[in-house]
């Protein structure tokens, strides 16, 4: 009886196998690993390839406000060239979704507590 359990997890693991081999990974396709989105980070200025024109570019800096500690998304008007060098380039995606983290940020301003939502 055990023998017929191993054979069982042998044709298990080569099924899954085949299934991981024909998706092969995660990424979308024609992305490569060396492509994949970072995080961009405050007072760092991006070079951000526009989606609609390669040879037109934006650059996106995050200020932060000292006074809300927020983080507020500066965007420039699409310039034609290439991005400069020295300055590091983003994707949109990464940019899309580091605002809308920002924007959850304001939800965390009013609590929900566990007694009633009173204080």
């Amino acid at each position: 009886m055990n023998t017929k359990a191993e054979n069982q997890m042998i044709k298990y693991q080569r099924i899954l196998k085949a299934i991981t081999d024909a998706s092969s990974t995660a990424l979308p396709y024609g992305v490569s690993p060396e492509q994949l989105e970072r995080n961009i980070q405050p007072n760092i200025v991006y070079g951000v390839r526009c989606k609609d024109r390669d040879e037109y570019y934006r650059s996106v800096y995050l200020k932060p406000n000292p006074f809300t500690s927020h983080l507020q998304v500066m965007y420039s008007e699409p310039v034609y060239g290439d991005i400069p060098p020295g300055t590091p380039e983003a994707s949109p995606e990464a940019v899309l979704k580091r605002v809308r983290g920002l924007n959850l940020q304001a939800l965390n301003a009013f609590p929900y507590h566990h007694n009633g939502g009173r204080c």
